[in-house]
């Protein structure tokens, strides 16, 4: 049976981390033009462990995105962070996320702000060659939540993450 041409395509928000769900849903509920979209998480593969350059940064948000979209998408959303090499810091690197948000045809992306974590994690990234979420833990057992924990309670990952979609969705 043919599918009539007058039903409406889906609007469906497809995600490539489920870890993100929460931080996606809250900002499409402040954006009326969501209001009837439906999210949902697909598996589109890892995030590189250890990400050293911006460009690669770029790319690895992009291609989460891309591999998110299906063919009842609307747009499809990737995230990746990590700390990328950045000449005249304390440390030498800066972390970052990185939102891309894919409409099938164009990608537009969104950035959180940069942040030095502590010279002992960094360190211990370098020492023992680990991704920087596994040095912060190893070095910050307490912090249930590394972001919350560096910012003194002031902002969360999940805020953090807020601030890189918000940017993204300004391009759409």
């Amino acid at each position: 049976m043919e599918e009539s041409p007058w039903r409406a395509k889906p609007r469906i928000i497809t995600l490539a981390n489920p870890k993100e769900l929460s931080a996606v849903q809250e900002i499409v509920r402040e954006y009326p033009m969501f209001r009837f979209f439906r999210i949902k998480t697909v598996e589109a593969g890892p995030v590189p462990e250890r990400i050293h350059d911006f460009q690669e940064l770029i790319r690895s948000a992009a291609e989460l995105a891309k591999k998110a979209f299906g063919k009842d998408t609307t747009y499809s959303v990737g995230i990746a962070s990590g700390v990328v090499i950045m000449k005249n810091t304390a440390t030498g690197f800066v972390n970052f996320a990185c939102c891309a948000i894919y409409d099938g045809k164009k990608i537009s992306f969104g950035f959180s702000p940069g942040f030095e974590y502590p010279k002992d994690v960094v360190e211990a990234m370098i020492k023992e060659d680990l991704p920087i979420e596994t040095a912060a833990i190893k070095a910050r057992p307490d912090d249930k939540d590394i972001i919350s924990g560096l910012t003194r309670g002031k902002l969360t990952r999940k805020e953090y993450l807020k601030i890189a979609i918000h940017m993204a969705l300004a391009g759409i």
